[in-house]
């Protein structure tokens, strides 16, 4: 008899066993399914956060370029494509004295495509436009940024100044930094005022922002304006 009774509790309990085990076996497969998901979704979060943003289309990339000073650009190889593309439509101008093309890589074809630029804009305007340049290699993402950012300012200069004249400089100080100054006989303005469109500015900031560069605006209200935007030296 007490064999049989020892049996049956041992009987119990195996099938006891038996049952928490199972249910173990299942838990732990139900854990064991959101585990890998969510090790996956932090090894996904992980990735994405050690990957660097392109400054050109926003997003995130293995391979990126970088361009200027800290923080300076981060550039995508697309990005380039494109970059490199727009300024084949944009900037390249066809040289007639010696038949060939000169493209905006160097501070002189920088100052050709700006020189083309204003003699369109300013055909029909009767302002004068200056140009100088040293000798200056330029990245193309900073040829670009500088023409973008003149271009700018010749526009605000020929809408809100009134000026005779217009001076676009490209030059290199002594550290090596490339200094670009546009500067205008006109009207002139009180750069502590409120300005009503000051998208123009904003723009003109962000782009040398982008850079890794500097943007000032001097001015004052019957003595001309003059923009000054500082790029650290390509050679760094």
């Amino acid at each position: 008899m007490g064999l049989a009774s020892g049996g049956t509790g041992s009987g119990q309990d195996g099938k006891g066993r038996s049952r928490r085990a199972r249910q173990g076996v299942d838990l732990g497969s139900a854990k064991g399914s959101r585990v890998p998901a969510e090790m996956g979704r932090l090894s996904l979060k992980n990735r994405r956060a050690n990957l660097l943003r392109c400054s050109s289309c926003g997003k995130r990339r293995k391979q990126m370029k970088h361009f200027g000073a800290d923080p300076g650009i981060h550039l995508c190889d697309r990005c380039i494509e494109r970059l490199d593309a727009m300024l084949r439509k944009v900037a390249d101008q066809t040289d007639t004295d010696r038949g060939r093309r000169r493209s905006m890589t160097d501070s002189t074809g920088l100052r050709e495509s700006l020189s083309s630029f204003t003699d369109e804009e300013g055909r029909d305007s009767g302002i004068r436009f200056h140009h100088g340049a040293d000798e200056v290699e330029l990245p193309t993402p900073m040829a670009l940024l500088m023409f973008h950012i003149a271009r700018e300012g010749v526009m605000n200069a020929i809408k809100h100044a009134e000026p005779t004249d217009i001076w676009i400089d490209i030059a290199e100080d002594l550290s090596g930094d490339v200094v670009l100054r546009v500067r205008d006989n006109g009207t002139g303005f009180d750069v502590n005022a409120p300005v009503r469109d000051g998208y123009g500015i904003r723009m003109m900031h962000e782009r040398a922002n982008v850079g890794g560069g500097t943007f000032s605006i001097t001015s004052s209200r019957g003595e001309g304006t003059m923009i000054t935007v500082r790029f650290p030296s390509p050679r760094r």
